[in-house]
């Protein structure tokens, strides 16, 4: 072993940047769909090896810069597909997200490594490379880009019993010490190697032991009197915004959501799925009563525009409705860049840039309320539109006192690609970090209800079109550590690695 490591580290010149762009690239296929966990540890040993071998901090900027666009490349190309919706107009643009957003993101933990000093002592090193590999995670996420995707510890989305180290640790957390676990045979052929290895062996066997045995102690109730209805009409986007396609499309949601032969309590349909202004269409409010029934509840994705004569804004809204009449609504809050707004607009147009943009109007983020949503018969709701859910600290600061989180989305622009499922999995954490329930309605799929444990009361996949029926299981009682201290936890453990990578370093 530490002959192969050695010969890893020698390396240079185009088979050092290959081999790195290759164990990036690879380090992906532990994420979903693929689901292959094991390939965590080829990818942050291998990198540990790279890293012993290269020289001074050019040499680790360059080698980890190509790791981690491999990492990128093969993590979000999945946002490409979204430029083929409207190919005439964006398809030129592919390159853009397919190679040059990879390639910007691969600068953040290449210049966090070669601004960290890189340890002499074999033993150092994982726990090195763990605190600078998070450190960047953390600050990519609440930073530089807003974007926490694809974090080590999402892997173990394969093992519902490895999940529940989330309601302790939260996401960073748990991505903390899976790295750190995949980096220790590094250490193999050294002193201290087997002793390493041997420790992270029984500390994944802790970790799946005790979330095998929070599994089976934890009973998971249902609320009483609560029977939910997922809607996923399957509408290609191409299809969604059509002036001759609109109706029906309302009227194959409608279909779904009054057919069958149980009687549902509450609908949910996804994100803009009614394709008018709701809350100003009162015969269109009245006639969804009509046909869903007077008393039943229903939560749809609309777009909300300012009342005329006031200046021009739109909202991406979920609205409550019973009765012909919008209860509550909540306006999405953190807006995804380039799809719901164009930053720095008057700038981009000097260069011609707002072309990019979908519409010539940003929309609005949401101004009032924090996310908490009364439904009626149903406990508070927690919602999330679209990707506000993979944000780990801002559901967290809304979810007080809420009974279930609402994540309505519309997938459909990434197609058949690893992006939903992905999508799938940061929301299906939340759940577990905090404990609570999530019912999860995506246009395409994939929808699913999921208990506070993470297992999946209900599903619908990818690509099809149907229901879910389902009661709404009931939050865990007592708040999860998470959920009480955030990401404060997360904090302690990263100090207490970056203490034994310094202790350690010689």
């Amino acid at each position: 072993m530490a002959a192969f490591a050695a010969r890893v580290a020698a390396l240079t010149g185009w088979r050092r940047g290959l081999l790195a762009l290759i164990l990036g690239a690879g380090l992906t296929a532990a994420q979903p769909p693929v689901d292959l966990v094991i390939m965590l540890v080829p990818g942050f040993t291998g990198l540990c090896w790279l890293l012993d071998g290269a020289r001074g901090r050019r040499g680790r900027f360059v080698t980890v810069w190509c790791f981690a666009f491999g990492h990128y490349l093969t993590g979000v190309y999945w946002i490409s597909e979204s430029f083929y919706v409207d190919a005439e107009r964006y398809a030129w643009l592919v390159p853009v997200p397919l190679l040059v957003l990879p390639a910007v993101m691969a600068l953040l933990p290449a210049a966090g490594f070669a601004a960290a000093p890189w340890p002499r002592a074999a033993l150092a090193r994982p726990f090195a490379l763990a605190a600078i590999w998070l450190a960047v995670d953390w600050l990519k996420a609440y930073g530089l880009l807003g974007f926490p995707w694809n974090l080590a510890g999402q892997a173990w989305d394969a093992s519902t019993a490895m999940l529940q180290a989330y309601a302790l640790l939260g996401i960073f957390g748990a991505s903390l010490l899976t790295v750190l676990i995949a980096a220790l045979p590094a250490t193999l052929g050294t002193r201290h190697g087997r002793l390493a290895v041997g420790a992270g062996m029984v500390t994944l066997a802790a970790w799946w032991g005790l979330g095998s045995w929070r599994l089976a102690v934890t009973e998971i109730a249902t609320v009483p009197g609560v029977q939910l209805r997922l809607v996923q009409a399957n509408i290609a986007q191409q299809q969604k915004w059509l002036p001759e396609e609109r109706f029906r499309n309302l009227e194959r949601q409608i279909e779904l959501s009054a057919g069958g032969a149980a009687t549902p309590t509450h609908i949910v349909w996804p994100e803009t799925a009614v394709p008018f202004l709701l809350d100003a269409e009162p015969r269109l409010l009245q006639y969804l009563a009509e046909q869903l029934g007077p008393e039943t509840v229903l939560l749809a994705g609309a777009l909300r525009r300012s009342p005329p004569g006031q200046p021009v804004q739109v909202w991406n809204s979920l609205h409550v409705v019973q009765g012909g009449q919008v209860l509550a609504t909540y306006d999405k809050r953190h807006l995804v860049p380039f799809g719901e707004f164009l930053p720095y607009r008057p700038l981009m147009s000097l260069v011609g840039l707002d072309r990019v943009a979908l519409s010539a109007v940003d929309f609005s983020a949401g101004e009032s309320g924090d996310g908490r949503l009364p439904v009626p018969g149903a406990p508070l709701a927690r919602t999330l539109i679209c990707y506000e859910a993979i944000f780990p600290a801002e559901v967290r600061d809304g979810a007080e006192g809420a009974g279930w989180l609402v994540n309505v989305t519309n997938d459909a622009w990434f197609g058949v690609s690893a992006g939903p499922y992905q999508h799938l999995a940061a929301a299906r954490a939340r759940a577990v970090e905090l404990g609570l329930p999530l019912v999860r309605v995506a246009g395409t799929g994939v929808s699913a209800v999921i208990d506070p444990l993470g297992r999946f009361a209900a599903r619908l996949e990818l690509g099809t079109a149907g229901t879910a029926d389902s009661p709404l299981p009931a939050a865990i009682n007592g708040r999860t550590v998470y959920h009480r201290f955030g990401d404060s936890v997360f904090g302690a453990l990263w100090l207490l690695c970056a203490i034994a990578a310094f202790v350690t370093r010689r």
